[in-house]
């Protein structure tokens, strides 16, 4: 996880190698696709080929209107498929038909379309990947997970940092949480994710102790692990003895200062820190977990993300609706003229499901999100998940897409609203 030592030969290898990976399972899932073509090839007739899709930032720069969008693209190929290459796309067929499309800089899909000069492919189709495979539980172990008139649901609850005011260390917002909701309702599973201790308050970024009236004094500001030990522990401590047949789940933020990477995907809290820290050392009850992360509950599988992929994605992404006339998508599976069309937060949330990522942009957003391309398949989704916890400073939402639970439980300290979310697993009937 050392950040800015990559090699750049290692960084494109990564990149291309996910290319591969994602095209390859369009391939398999598309039975009258033999195989792709390389898009430079000139042809009148339709084919097929895959990639990337990035900006052609030469083109957005010479343009009076500076904002991305469909005439902004390029399909970026793999090694395998076109060696690299690079070549103008065209969705105003798509658009002339009025037909439903989304795109966004680092989205991989295939292509169908007409290359009649050789510099430019006329698109008449995407093609998305196919669905993530669903996880299977055998009957033997829902049995012991619901058997015996286990009726009672299980309950998680998910907050989210910061858990602090601007004004103040004293970390109030974090005590009434845990006073009037966790300590009374004992979840059966509590999920507290970073930042802890934020590297962007007011007062660490200045120097400012909270019991010396707001002045400096950086010679004896307190450090991050005491703050934490001092203010956070208590309240977690409390919670693990009130309530002993309950887990506790910690994960790191990128702008947590405790954390020893600034990168993502990102490792969990050290061992060495957390023993510093002062919290409780049974594993089976504490665990610190990496950021992003996927785990399972019974037969319910997770993955939560607490880097802000919504956020990062909200103003990259083009959508085109389809005309009223109802002439459908261009989408594998897509609905016909009765799809009522998706709110832009759905859209986004599902990329990152059809894209088997939990940040497929690319490029990063600029100075939010360090992106280690070496460790990349930490981000990248292997199986689909039954709940999806994307933290985020985008409005808050709980949605059903394509049959995923979407949640984005905001933060315990936010300047609009300060939110964490409680969610119920009832148990099934065998």
């Amino acid at each position: 996880y050392r950040y800015m030592f990559s090699k750049l030969e290692d960084i494109g290898e990564n990149l291309n190698s996910r290319i591969d990976e994602i095209t390859d399972l369009i391939l398999k899932h598309n039975n009258n696709i033999e195989y792709f073509i390389p898009p430079q090839i000139i042809s009148p007739e339709e084919f097929v080929t895959a990639g990337r899709l990035c900006v052609d930032v030469l083109d957005v720069m010479d343009s009076m209107n500076t904002k991305i969008n469909d005439r902004s693209y390029l399909l970026e190929t793999s090694q395998k498929t076109g060696s690299g290459h690079r070549i103008k796309l065209n969705f105003s067929k798509l658009a002339n038909e009025g037909k439903e499309y989304t795109i966004f800089p680092g989205q991989i899909i295939g292509v169908k379309g007409t290359n009649v000069t050789g510099n430019c492919i006329d698109v008449t189709e995407i093609i998305e990947p196919p669905s993530l495979p669903i996880p299977a539980t055998n009957i033997v172990e829902l049995s012991q997970y619901y058997g015996n008139d286990k009726e009672q649901p299980i309950s998680v609850f998910v907050a989210s940092g910061p858990y602090t005011c601007e004004d103040s260390l004293k970390y109030r917002p974090l005590n009434e949480l845990f006073d009037n909701h966790i300590l009374p309702q004992k979840p059966n599973v509590l999920i507290l994710m970073g930042p802890f201790v934020d590297d962007r308050h007011p007062f660490i970024m200045n120097g400012v102790d909270d019991e010396a009236d707001g002045t400096a004094d950086k010679e004896n500001f307190p450090l991050p692990e005491d703050i934490f030990k001092y203010y956070i522990t208590p309240k977690i401590n409390q919670f693990y003895q009130s309530s002993p047949h309950s887990t506790i789940i910690l994960i790191p933020s990128l702008n947590d200062i405790l954390s020893e990477s600034l990168c993502f995907p990102q490792p969990p809290l050290d061992s060495n820190i957390v023993s510093l820290l002062g919290l409780p050392s049974d594993l089976n009850r504490l665990k610190c977990f990496p950021n992003p992360v996927q785990f399972q509950i019974n037969d319910i599988v997770f993955a939560v993300s607490n880097n802000d992929i919504i956020s990062h994605m909200y103003n990259e992404e083009f959508y085109r609706p389809a005309h009223s006339s109802g002439l459908g998508s261009p989408f594998k599976g897509s609905t016909g003229p009765g799809h009522r069309p998706m709110d832009r937060i759905s859209r986004l949330t599902r990329h990152l499901l059809q894209q088997h990522s939990l940040y497929p942009l690319f490029p990063p957003a600029l100075n939010e999100a360090n992106i280690n391309y070496e460790h990349s398949k930490g981000f990248h989704l292997t199986l689909k998940p039954d709940i999806l916890i994307l933290n985020s400073t985008v409005r808050l939402f709980a949605k059903n897409i394509d049959n995923v639970i979407c949640v984005n439980p905001g933060q315990v300290v936010h300047k609009a609203v300060c939110t964490f979310s409680k969610l119920y697993i009832y148990p099934m009937d065998l």
